[in-house]
């Protein structure tokens, strides 16, 4: 119980060891004392969760607790991606975001992620003001206040999601391309929204492993090479041009070529800087953590852009492309953001931009 602590990107735990309701309790009181003393609580908080293990459960019990606060929270009426979540804080001017959610993190894990008012992750000094109010918390209790049902109204999320990032890209460029297009949301959040949209713009496009799946279909739910085996298989057998896949909660992305070879982070990152600073033309800088690869230096010098490395942990990434004009951000783990739509990570963003970037003529194999 004493080990609840934040991270780079919130707490995790294991689901019944101490990810239970208690200590979801514990942390949503911490969060709702940083929004009642730091922010304009009255603008209230936006509650979601994925599809993992009892999220409708946990996000339910935050948002009782954050409601006993006198704050207003608006709960998600479905499994929704954590960039969702932060979309819809900034475009309501909410207080901040509660996601519940352990991310790529094995089906036994589950967690909480609070997104800031600006729409992502919340810069240290938001992490350290919340840490210190769980130490209150864990050591004082939680106030014996009644939930406040009448302040939690339900949300739908997924429809301004869609929308809003439908807007990001040129749609007769990408249908141009001709591509035949596989999506493998791993069970996770992201399922449905990717063909969704394409769809739209009559893009062909199909979907493996798109039910919801508490166990992940016994893989864990990170687009790494070593878990998307069923993606590059499907995508040679069906003669893809590509494959596009996102973590459990849907903010970073894998993929793989026509071929089925996988394309690493790190190539993807350099692809859009490539499409957005020269194809596109757009201005901006370049954030990157430390681990990730020198090809960017090498671009993003090509088309006189600076770099500014930070440490691992999408929060320095946020924390800069707040400050400056950093038309690309990301790290090494495949999260990635774009000053086009929030200082924060989207699978689902990513795949569209990379699909504009001509996915049948870059992802050619050797």
């Amino acid at each position: 119980m004493n080990a609840i602590k934040f991270g780079t990107d919130g707490w995790r735990g294991v689901i019944a060891e101490d990810f239970n309701y208690a200590n979801v309790r514990k942390v949503a009181c911490a969060i709702a004392r940083y929004v009642v003393r730091a922010e304009n609580a009255q603008r209230g908080i936006i509650v979601g969760y994925d599809n993992r293990f009892g999220g409708e459960q946990f996000a339910r019990v935050a948002a009782e607790v954050i409601s006993a606060s006198g704050i207003p929270v608006r709960l998600a009426d479905e499994p929704c991606p954590s960039p969702a979540i932060s979309l819809l804080v900034r475009q309501r001017g909410a207080a901040g975001g509660v996601m519940i959610t352990a991310s790529h993190n094995p089906y036994r894990w589950n967690g909480i992620k609070f997104k800031a008012s600006y729409g992502s992750s919340p810069l240290p000094s938001i992490v350290a003001q919340i840490e210190k109010e769980l130490k209150i918390v864990l050591r004082k209790g939680i106030p014996a206040l009644p939930a406040r049902p009448e302040l939690i109204q339900p949300l739908d999320v997924r429809t301004p999601y869609l929308e809003t990032i439908e807007k990001l890209v040129d749609w007769d460029r990408i249908k141009s391309h001709k591509l035949r297009l596989l999506v493998d949301p791993m069970h996770g959040a992201a399922r449905g929204q990717l063909c969704e949209i394409l769809a739209r713009h009559d893009i062909p496009c199909d979907e493996i492993r798109g039910t919801r799946d508490p166990l992940f279909g016994g893989t864990n739910p990170e687009p790494i090479e070593s878990q998307l085996g069923a993606l590059q298989q499907a995508v040679r057998d069906g003669g893809y041009d590509a494959g596009l896949a996102a973590d459990g909660d849907a903010d970073r992305i894998g993929a793989v070529d026509r071929s089925g070879r996988f394309v690493t982070p790190h190539q993807i990152f350099s692809l859009l800087l490539w499409h957005l600073a020269g194809t596109r033309q757009l201005t901006g800088d370049v954030a990157k953590t430390f681990s990730s690869t020198k090809m960017l230096d090498k671009i993003a010098a090509k088309f006189g852009r600076k770099i500014y490395e930070v440490p691992i942990g999408f929060k320095y990434i946020c924390e800069i492309m707040l400050e400056r004009d950093i038309l690309l951000g990301g790290e090494e783990s495949g999260g990635i953001g774009t000053k086009l739509y929030l200082p924060e990570r989207d699978a689902t963003v990513t795949a569209l931009l990379l699909v504009e970037h001509v996915l049948a003529d870059v992802f050619e194999p050797n």
